[in-house]
């Protein structure tokens, strides 16, 4: 554990060696001293999905650009799949309003993070949990308008947890900005998600 430790340390001084940032500037998603701190927890957790207690926890500006992407990418592609799929025309309009609101957050945090010096990259993936949740989606058959709900909710309510310690704990303030704003839509959304019944 040790030896990951060290191995992790390193790799972070090499990074900061070559990417180091002006004076007076964060140097945005390079680990410090107290993301360090305990590496066999990170290290064992590197790979497990954001859970919705987990996004509350104050996390590395790379962390939540990297959440955020994801987020938006899951929103985006299980709302593609309920413009063909759904069958009630509220879960038609929610998807068709996701599908415009989370391209639109993408563009901004994509405009936000390649402002910042040094910048922040922005590649959404999707997690193991998002990409299960789409297969259920895929092969929900007639209960895809009360599963789309469901997984819709459930990533909604992440979100505003991760937006919400991003908010009130994050290191950059656009970012933090960006967090408030989003996180009052993200709140909107959940209202709308709550009042449909498929």
């Amino acid at each position: 554990m040790r030896t990951s430790f060290l191995m992790v340390a390193v790799a972070s001084l090499t990074l900061a060696a070559c990417g180091t940032a002006p004076e007076g500037t964060e140097p945005s998603g390079l680990a410090s001293e107290a993301e360090l701190g305990d590496m066999d927890e990170a290290t064992a957790d590197a790979n497990a999905p954001v859970t919705a207690e987990d996004a509350a926890v104050p996390q590395g500006t790379q962390a939540f650009v990297d959440n955020v992407a994801s987020s938006d990418m899951f929103g985006l592609e299980s709302s593609r799949l309920a413009a063909t799929t759904a069958t009630n025309q509220a879960v038609k309009d929610f998807a068709a309003m996701m599908l415009k609101e989370h391209s639109n957050s993408t563009a901004q945090l994509k405009s936000l993070t390649a402002a910042m010096t040094p910048t922040i990259a922005v590649s959404p993936s999707l997690d193991p949990t998002q990409e299960a949740d789409l297969a259920a989606l895929r092969t929900a058959g007639d209960s895809f308008d009360r599963l789309y709900l469901e997984k819709q909710t459930a990533a909604h309510e992440k979100t505003l947890a991760l937006l919400r310690g991003y908010a009130d704990n994050g290191t950059v303030q656009p970012l933090k900005d960006f967090a408030g704003n989003a996180a009052t839509k993200i709140e909107a959304h959940l209202t709308q998600l709550r009042a449909i019944k498929p």
